[in-house]
């Protein structure tokens, strides 16, 4: 939690958590600014489907927005499709389809 590249934003009702995601700020090579990485993004199930998901989005774009970050982007895999679902109602520019390629580096593989 030191990382100042990294945060996490919570949604309370009556000092109970019942939502959250987390933000990497994440340099490029492309731009000056910055962008964030949205991951980790989760509601409470007896609190899906009201709201919560949209207003931590919402949030934290805006505060993405006015820090001068250059865009903000969340991935959710293909079969998935509650979160696919989900962030297709929320306010985004663009989506693109990726095959994402995962190198795990446990000791059976040598590289």
């Amino acid at each position: 939690m030191s990382n100042p590249d990294f945060f996490a934003v919570v949604a309370k009702d009556n000092n109970e958590v019942i939502g959250g995601l987390t933000v990497f700020i994440l340099p490029v090579y492309y731009d000056e600014k910055p962008v964030a990485y949205i991951c980790d993004v989760g509601v409470k199930q007896s609190h899906q489907g009201k709201g919560v998901g949209k207003a931590l989005m919402v949030f934290v774009t805006g505060y993405c927005q006015k820090n001068g970050l250059l865009e903000a982007y969340v991935e959710a895999e293909a079969d998935d499709t509650d979160a696919v679902s989900f962030y297709r109602r929320t306010t985004f520019s663009t989506e693109i389809q990726v095959i994402h390629f995962t190198y795990g580096f446990d000791k059976s593989v040598d590289y």
